[in-house]
């Protein structure tokens, strides 16, 4: 993980990291999210399960959505 402290509430042990798309077995839940399959270019990277507080990376630039699609 790149952060090891919520930046919301200070936990050191409720961040998870997210998972997109369809994990090929069972994740351990004890580190990861499952973030879905719908990727926007703008999602969260971790989450706390503690406060709810999500850590986004910078958005692409080079990613334009126009009505649900995406184009590069």
């Amino acid at each position: 993980m790149t952060a090891k402290k919520c930046q919301g509430c200070g936990s050191t042990t409720g961040l998870r990291k997210y998972i997109y798309g369809m994990p090929d077995g069972p994740v351990e839940e004890s580190k990861y999210l499952i973030g879905g399959c719908c990727i926007t270019g703008n999602d969260p990277t971790h989450e706390c399960i503690e406060c709810g507080h999500q850590i986004f990376k910078k958005p692409n630039p080079d990613i334009i959505e126009f009505e649900g699609f995406r184009t590069h």
